[in-house]
């Protein structure tokens, strides 16, 4: 073959290339037809109704999104059970799981999840978590509604000072057991720092009981 027939044929795969209908990425390169599949990785969204067998593994429930709820300000969900046909999902969060298992989600929670095929060619769904009310699993601002009483747990507003959800924080307190005999002494409006795990939220800010002295 000879250089001129090298380049005639790298022409006709060019503007072969060129006239063909790619998918995103829309590339052409030179001397190269860039090919993808017609059809993508189906994608669905699924709601945690609860734990399955396995752990990281879900009961769930398809979803559908709701054109009424687009526009809503109301706080009212976006999303609806498209059917209660129960679906296992793995939360790839906890793709390799403690011996001493603790589920990471619950209820209301939502996994975006995909298709995947396992080692024996069962076709499993796999997906990442989105946690309800929690947004992932980062830290929040709550803000308590009363001043701290008997008792390791207190009711706050979360993200919104006195118009927030009202949630129950539990909180560690060393050498104690009571909020209101600890340090730092929790009042009405204060911020706390708050996350959710399971269907309970947490503050890691650590309290300290109240010490007497004998004054000599």
């Amino acid at each position: 073959m000879t250089i001129k027939d090298i380049f005639a044929k790298a022409s006709h795969f060019d503007t072969a290339a060129r006239r063909e209908k790619l998918q995103s990425p829309e590339l052409v390169q030179e001397t190269k037809a860039v090919r993808h599949p017609k059809s993508g990785v189906l994608i669905k969204i699924f709601e945690v109704q609860s734990e399955a067998a396995g752990d990281g593994i879900y009961n769930c429930y398809e979803q559908n999104l709701l054109d009424a709820e687009w526009d809503d300000t109301a706080g009212d969900p976006k999303f609806d059970d498209l059917n209660t046909t129960n679906v296992e999902v793995l939360n790839l969060a906890e793709f390799n799981p403690e011996a001493e298992y603790v589920a990471h989600l619950a209820a209301g929670d939502l996994i975006v999840a995909w298709r995947k095929v396992d080692d024996e060619s069962n076709k499993r769904w796999v997906g990442v978590p989105f946690r309800q009310g929690a947004h992932g699993a980062g830290l929040r601002n709550a803000y308590c509604k009363d001043d701290a009483g008997v008792g390791s747990t207190i009711v706050c507003y979360l993200d919104v000072d006195g118009t927030g959800t009202e949630i129950t924080v539990n909180c560690s307190i060393s050498g104690g057991s009571n909020l209101n005999a600890a340090g730092r002494r929790l009042e009405i409006g204060n911020r706390l720092a708050v996350y959710k795990v399971g269907a309970n939220w947490y503050t890691p800010e650590g309290f300290d009981a109240d010490i007497e002295c004998e004054c000599v």
